[in-house]
């Protein structure tokens, strides 16, 4: 099982969060390009955001081989941008 949990020490510029994600295995794919839902962010302090995910997602039958790999790509959203 992943879980994502939440993100911390974020930009205060930084207003919505997502994550694509991926396990990959070389000449293979599992489960390619998954991605959460699109999640805001709350002020954490005077300097920072976080964001609250409390996303999981259940992976069977993927053993893990030294050439497996979890791919995780943050996508931000920030002030002023539409979207």
């Amino acid at each position: 099982m992943i879980r994502w949990d939440f993100l911390t020490q974020l930009s205060l510029m930084w207003v919505k969060v997502r994550i694509n994600w991926g396990i990959f295995r070389k000449g293979d794919n599992f489960f390619t390009y998954r991605m959460t839902e699109d999640h805001s962010a709350m002020q954490e302090s005077f300097r920072t955001n976080k964001v609250i995910i409390t996303e999981k997602e259940v992976v069977r039958d993927v053993v893990p081989y030294p050439d497996s790999l979890l791919y995780v790509e943050l996508w931000v959203y920030s002030k002023g941008m539409d979207g």
